[in-house]
């Protein structure tokens, strides 16, 4: 979460979130409004209650999910809940991915997000740009208006242990569903035990066996991760933009690249150096 978070003993049912000065009262106001038009939407997130200031800098105060934990953090500490916490985010996440926005422009569209990015990108070369471009391209001929998490991931979703909750929502945006998908995919499929052990709270196996059950679950059956490989992949390479470390968004290009294969432990942690 951006900025820092500090809630009152006399009233825990409250978040305050403060941001840093450099994004301004208006950057504030808008996620207060996506977020309460999220909420409008019928989407399990935290109310957004009221924007205001603290020591000079915008905030914003929400509802606190009382003793919350996140599905990767619960998953890592009760590895048998995996199947049930992979079906419920899958079951979130296709409800999310079944309503548009009641305003068009409300959001702002993910492909042009990662258009604009792209264009202002000062880490990938020539090749690599063109490549995301033309990913794009191919993106772009099939837009849609369904709502988007925009970072989706089992660390972005919490639980206190009688509902469900999409948090850090200041990614949402609109586009095809596989957006979404792609993100999660990157999370489990991309990195080494060590990042996950200290990022997500879990080994790299456990959220292999989350993603296999969020998928089976999301896509109604059974289906072989390299198929779902090539349904993401233009995707994948479109998000590779909005990685901030530059040897990510070099390697995912170099991996995907690779289009007669999906991502997987070998390759990632060949590529790696690990």
């Amino acid at each position: 979460m951006e900025g820092e978070s500090y809630f009152s003993k006399s009233h825990p049912e409250l978040i305050m979130k403060v941001y840093p000065a450099l994004r301004g009262e208006e950057f504030v106001e808008n996620e207060f409004r996506q977020a309460r038009e999220i909420g409008q939407c019928g989407i399990s997130v935290p109310e957004a209650l009221e924007v205001t200031r603290f020591n000079g800098r915008p905030a914003l105060i929400m509802q606190r999910i009382v003793h919350k934990k996140s599905f990767c953090r619960l998953a890592g500490e009760c590895p048998e809940m995996i199947p049930s916490l992979g079906r419920r985010m899958a079951a979130m996440t296709r409800d999310l991915h079944s309503k548009a926005p009641s305003c068009e422009g409300t959001f702002p569209s993910a492909s042009g997000k990662y258009r604009s990015l792209l264009e202002s990108n000062t880490v990938l070369d020539d090749a690599d740009k063109l490549l995301v471009r033309e990913a794009l391209d191919a993106i772009e001929a099939d837009e849609r208006e369904t709502l988007l998490h925009g970072d989706l991931h089992f660390g972005n979703i919490i639980t206190d242990g009688a509902s469900d909750y999409f948090i850090d929502i200041g990614d949402v945006s609109t586009g095809h569903p596989n957006h979404d998908l792609a993100m999660f995919y990157i999370v489990t499929h991309f990195g080494c035990d060590h990042s996950f052990d200290f990022i997500y709270h879990m080994s790299w196996p456990q959220a292999l066996e989350f993603w296999e059950e969020f998928k089976t679950a999301y896509y109604g059956h059974p289906v072989e991760d390299r198929e779902v490989y090539g349904w993401l992949r233009n995707y994948m390479l479109a998000r590779s933009v909005w990685f901030k470390i530059d040897q990510i968004q070099t390697t995912l290009c170099s991996l995907l690249r690779r289009d007669d294969r999906p991502l997987t432990a070998e390759i990632r942690l060949r590529d790696l150096g690990e």
